[in-house]
């Protein structure tokens, strides 16, 4: 490299960098102190040169000056940074196609409606952040805490953050903005950090082999909830009472309990906070096109098991 040096109108001739904006790249740090003539005039050298380049480059990819920063002082590569800056501009662009999905999705309408506006109004908010970010910081203020097996924590994360199809139905759009809201509202949290707070106390996690005893206790049990369902048998007859306690003793034994008061208790409070939860999963399966938590069976279970755990 030359060991000549060059006065800031040189170096804004060489790199089309205003000498106002070179100015302020060296009051901000990340052009080295300079010297200057006997007649007061800044002067930079060939390397000074080399790295106003980098920095204009940088900031041409939509760096930082913080980032910026990092890679001058080998905090942080290129590599990292262009890995980063991809990152960014690929949310963006599913956030932008989120937009004119729901766009499209009003136009459909030969006279949008108010309601239509609000939509994407409130798809535009909801692209201005990063959903998943979002959604992990919930999670993470609901496990705080607890000693829990981190794949719960990451399977609620990934289901609260299904993506919005490419061209998404008026009830899906409105489903996966309701979604992001609803990581807003205390009764979600009240209800999940509830249900973490079990998950803690039995380390249980959900059975997914097909030949686990419990598991086909379940199918067993919603077998005879459907024969009922079929013979009108409300959930409040004697039989509804008989499926309501296997329920609640299948449930304490995936959890490597007794069913005591302590975890009808706790029954009792998890049927208290539980539409926020199922929300959730309406949600979700409309988003995903597949069928909710919701069936006639679980309905039909659930006020069985209600009506068993209310006083008489």
């Amino acid at each position: 490299m030359t060991d000549r040096s060059y006065t800031i109108g040189q170096v804004s001739r060489l790199t089309g960098v205003s000498a106002r904006r070179i100015r302020f790249y060296a009051d901000k740090g990340l052009l080295p102190p300079y010297s200057r003539t006997e007649a007061g005039y800044r002067v930079f050298s060939a390397e000074d040169v080399a790295r106003l380049e980098l920095v204009t480059a940088l900031r041409e990819a939509g760096a930082s000056l913080n980032t910026i920063g990092s890679v001058l002082s080998k905090q942080a590569t290129l590599s990292d940074v262009l890995l980063a800056q991809l990152r960014n501009v690929e949310h963006q662009i599913t956030a932008q196609r989120r937009i004119a999905s729901t766009i499209r999705s009003a136009l459909r309408s030969s006279e949008p409606t108010v309601r239509d506006l609000k939509r994407v109004a409130n798809m535009i908010d909801i692209a201005h952040s990063e959903r998943r970010e979002i959604v992990k910081a919930f999670f993470d203020k609901v496990t705080e805490g607890l000693e829990i097996d981190p794949r719960w924590k990451l399977r609620m994360i990934e289901s609260g953050t299904p993506e919005l199809p490419d061209e998404p139905t008026q009830e899906q759009a409105e489903a996966w903005i309701e979604l992001a809201k609803l990581f807003d509202s205390e009764e979600f949290y009240e209800s999940m950090r509830f249900r973490a707070e079990d998950a803690a106390i039995s380390g249980m996690q959900d059975g997914t082999d097909p030949l686990d005893e419990n598991v086909q206790d379940h199918l067993g049990l919603m077998k005879q909830v459907r024969s009922a369902i079929q013979n009108k048998m409300p959930p409040t007859s004697e039989l509804g009472l008989s499926l309501a306690e296997r329920h609640l003793s299948l449930s304490a034994r995936m959890r490597n309990e007794a069913v005591t008061e302590a975890f009808r208790e706790r029954v009792r409070m998890m049927i208290t906070l539980q539409q926020p939860f199922m929300r959730f999963h309406d949600l979700v399966a409309v988003l995903r096109e597949r069928p909710g938590f919701r069936t006639p069976e679980t309905e039909w279970l659930q006020a069985a098991v209600r009506h068993c755990l209310t006083p008489q």
